[in-house]
Formats: C-alpha cells, structure tokens, sequence
C-alpha cells in the first residue's frame, strides 16, 4: 500500500486492540508522528472490509515526510508482512543464485584461463624439443655424414637401411644400389678368406649381437677387392625387446692386418729357425708387462713353456743376482733409444743350476714411434763360454810355462 495519510481507504485498522495487547504500535501515533514531519517505520494489523471472509493481516509500514514549498506532505509506504517476506526471501534466492552463478563463472573462468595457459606451456615445451630435436638430428647428420668412418643402419635379417657417404664411397656403391639390399654378397663375401662363414656370422648377429660388440671380419668392395674392417655393433631394440635395428661403425683395418699378418709370417719362420738352432724366442710387451715365450724353452732351461709365467717379474727374478742389475739397466736404454739390445747373463735352469745365456733383442715401434716392445732371442752359451774359460786358462798356463822355461833357459847358461 502507498498513499497520504489521512488515506480515504475502507478499512477498519485494529487500534484498540494493538494499544491494549500492546504488540503493535497505534496507527494514530504513527499518524501524529508523521503530522509533526517525523520519519520511522511501524507494524499494524489491518482488517480488510470488502470481503466475505474476515481477513486481518500484519503490514509493515514505512513513513517520511516531503517538503513542498512552505509545507510538508508525509508519505507512507505499507506492505503486507507475508509479501514483503515472500519479496525477501525470493530476493534472497535469486541473490543465492546470481552469486553461485557468479561463482561457477568465475571457477570456469579460471579453470579454462588455467587449461589455456597450460595448453600454450606445453605448445611453447613441445616447440622448443621440436627445435632442440631438429637442430641434434641435423648435427648428427651433419657428423654421420663427414666422419671418416663406414656407418650404416640393418635390419635384424642384414638389411640395408642407411649408409653414410663415408660408406658408399668406400664400398663404391650409391646410396640408391645398397638401401634395402642385404649386406651379404653386397658388402660382404659369404665365405671369409680364412674360411669363416659370413652369411652364418650376420644372421647370427642379428640374433645374438651382444655377442658381437666389437668383431673383425672381411669385407669387399664393389669390384670384389676384399678389405678388413674392425666394426663396432650397436641393438637397438623395440618395445617387446626384439632387435630393430643394428647401428654399425667400421674402420678400415686392411694395412694393420697385413701388417700383422706378416708380423707373424715372420715371427713364425724366425721361431722355426730359433727352434732348430736350439734357441729361446720372447716377446716382450713394455706396456702390458707381459712376456710370451716359443722356441727350445725345455730344451735349453727345462721348464715347459707355461711354467715360465707371461709376467716380466718371473723373467727377472730368474736371472742370476750378480748380473741382474746390469741386464736390466741394458734393457732399459735399449728401450729407452730404440738400439738393440745385448747381454750376457746367468739364467737359472729349472734345475736349479745357471745356464749361460747370449740375449739378443730388436725394439719395435708403436703407431705413435714409442719403443713398448721387444722381440729377443736366448741362446745358451754355456758350452762354449766353459770351452773359452778354459782357452783362456790354457793361453794362461802357457805363457806362465814359457815365461817360467826362458827364466830356466838364462841360468843354465
């Protein structure tokens, strides 16, 4: 309700009954209240006329006044309590309601400037490995392709799936005329030189390569030339640990195993020639500390050839203590000047007895011109240092007698 007081309403309002019960304020003080220009708020009940069934209800009531010119009008405001209630409570709900829709907005909001920003971290992450990955794959690349190296990728079954430059100019084969194909027959013979059974050797490794980390084997060339490469093998395995792949790295090691090969042509010849001549051959590894022996070890000295050790401290400790100190420190200088070496020293049979030994090493350079080994020949000269011995004691005696018979000769005249 909304008027002027005195209001022309029909109704009836319960004065003498809130003034008796004391409950609720009396119309007439409010109505005195706003005739002196006072402003406040009351509760009454009212009674409302036009119809058929009594119907008394609580308002609540709000007054002011309002100045016009000289005078003053007093407004009042009056609700009935159960709608001014209801009013509350729906605006309650709907406030309830703007908040929480206030608030999932804002979490989702939130949630989703969150998901965006995570999304443009990770796209920024994923970016920069893209980048980082490019840019290792091109070094790698840019390695595999200008190492002097043999590089190539198979298959378990000796397939051809890269090969470097390098590779293809050494085999003399292009990179369209090998991809794809097997290395058998290609790059490889299936019989080595030595009789191996290479067809049997790759599939084998890509069974077992493990077992072939590092492996020599020969290899040929378009044009059927036969090289030696010392490969390094690398598996590379898939998710059920199946071999995928093989990385393989090779070196040329032709020149080093003809090298070698005729390293031990000759050492074999020299041992034969040792061994029918009664001598004694070592070879002595400076780095390794380590002596093998071959020739008349049991002939000479009795000992079986394992009974002599590979350590260089059993060679020493079996030279005769009087000459030791000047046998090692001729070896030494040897070693040292890359100048033969020779000695004449007492060697211990197995016995227990010296043997007199004529020990004639040579020095071989390493690839880097060190002296680290010796390769030597121990020839016993027992017999013939006694038989000098005993020249020398007969020159002695001789000449003792010649001088002892031209003393003798000088008073008998």
């Amino acid at each position: 309700m909304f008027g002027l007081l005195p209001s022309a309403v029909r109704a009836r309002i319960q004065t003498q009954t809130a003034e008796t019960s004391g409950q609720f304020p009396s119309v007439i003080s409010m109505a005195n209240e706003m005739r002196n220009g006072k402003r406040g708020t009351t509760t009454y009940l009212y009674e409302r006329i036009p119809s058929d069934i009594k119907d008394t209800i609580k308002m609540q009531a709000v007054y002011l006044p309002i100045s016009v010119i000289n005078t003053f009008w007093s407004i009042v405001v009056a609700t009935p309590e159960d709608e001014a209630l209801a009013m509350m409570k729906d605006f309650k709900n709907k406030w309830m309601l703007i908040v929480a829709v206030m608030t999932f907005g804002w979490f989702s909001l939130t949630y989703f400037l969150l998901g965006a920003w995570a999304v443009i971290r990770e796209e920024k992450k994923r970016k920069t490995a893209e980048a980082a990955l490019k840019q290792s794959e091109e070094k790698y690349r840019e390695l595999v392709e200008n190492v002097n190296s043999i590089i190539f990728r198979r298959d378990a079954a000796g397939g051809t799936t890269f090969i470097n430059k390098f590779a293809q100019k050494f085999f003399d084969y292009d990179e369209t005329e090998i991809l794809g194909r097997n290395v058998v027959r290609t790059i490889v013979p299936e019989i080595e030189s030595t009789g191996r059974d290479l067809k049997w050797i790759i599939e084998d490794i890509g069974r077992n390569p493990d077992r072939y980390i590092n492996n020599i084997n020969e290899n040929m060339r378009r044009n059927g030339d036969r090289v030696w490469i010392a490969w390094t093998n690398k598996p590379v395995y898939d998710d059920n640990h199946q071999v995928k792949e093989i990385l393989c790295i090779g070196n040329d090691f032709t020149e080093r195993r003809q090298a070698e090969k005729e390293v031990m042509d000759w050492k074999h010849r020299f041992e034969s020639v040792a061994a029918a001549s009664g001598q004694i051959v070592y070879d002595y590894d400076v780095v390794k500390r380590k002596v093998t022996w071959s020739g008349s070890i049991e002939q000479v000295l009795g000992y079986h050839p394992f009974e002599m050790g590979e350590g260089y401290s059993e060679w020493e400790n079996l030279i005769d203590p009087c000459d030791r100190e000047v046998v090692l420190r001729l070896q030494d200088i040897s070693r040292k000047n890359g100048t033969p070496f020779r000695a004449e020293y007492g060697f211990r049979h197995k016995d227990g007895y010296y043997v007199q030994i004529l020990d004639r090493g040579f020095v071989l350079p390493d690839s880097t011109g060190r002296f680290e080994r010796m390769i030597g020949m121990m020839q016993d000269i027992t017999a013939s240092k006694r038989s000098e011995e005993e020249r020398q004691r007969l020159e002695e005696r001789l000449i003792r007698a010649e001088k002892g018979g031209i003393g003798d000769t000088g008073r008998r005249r």
